[in-house]
């Protein structure tokens, strides 16, 4: 069982278990590079406790308390005097999760979405809300995009009976590729210009 990230130089000098798991954990790192310039420094200014939310272990939810140390920047004409030591590998800047954890909840948003992840992550003990979720997927870069040669073309509502846009299929990869505004002709005769790759196209028998 792997509680902790197997990064270098990352001591672990006490554990609670209860219903959570607490780690309390600290850098042996001897040297920090400063954010800003990237000049590297062992001057510790000060320290303080991060409180991280990891992946579960054992059906249990598990808390990091980290001891980040400040560091002086001894470049001098560095703007950043003062700077906190980076550890990319187990956190991102002002966040309250685990790089893994936050993996792990995108994960579970693309699969099942943000409201239906959260639920099931909450069962199995990863915390992130509906909103946490949604704001982690859209950090995703999208996979290249390969143009399109079947394409299905329907409706779909803004407001059912009221507005309505057009809504693109990828039939091939079974995905939707575009949503526009209206359903009006002019809107689709310019997105079909503008994709010359298209070899068929599926639609249903409304009249507009």
């Amino acid at each position: 069982m792997i509680i902790i990230p197997d990064i270098p130089n990352i001591v672990i000098e006490d554990i609670s278990v209860a219903n959570e798991i607490r780690l309390t954990v600290r850098t042996t790192f001897p040297t920090a590079c400063c954010s800003s310039c990237g000049t590297t420094s062992e001057r510790v200014q000060s320290r303080y406790m991060r409180t991280l939310h990891d992946l579960p272990a054992s059906g249990r939810p598990v808390t990091l308390l980290v001891q980040v140390r400040r560091f002086f920047c001894p470049q001098s004409s560095c703007p950043r005097k003062i700077f906190a030591e980076p550890l990319p590998e187990l956190w991102r800047p002002h966040a309250q999760r685990t790089v893994r954890l936050q993996k792990a909840l995108c994960q579970l948003g693309l699969s099942v979405g943000g409201q239906a992840g959260a639920e099931v992550g909450s069962k199995q003990g990863m915390s992130g809300s509906r909103e946490t979720i949604l704001r982690l997927i859209r950090t995703v870069e999208p996979p290249a995009t390969v143009p399109p040669k079947k394409v299905g073309v329907d409706e779909w509502a803004w407001k059912r009976g009221h507005r309505y846009g057009t809504l693109f299929c990828d039939l091939e990869r079974a995905q939707v590729i575009a949503l526009l505004p209206d359903r009006s002709e002019e809107s689709v005769t310019a997105w079909f210009a503008a994709h010359p790759s298209i070899e068929l196209i599926s639609r249903d028998g409304s009249s507009t």
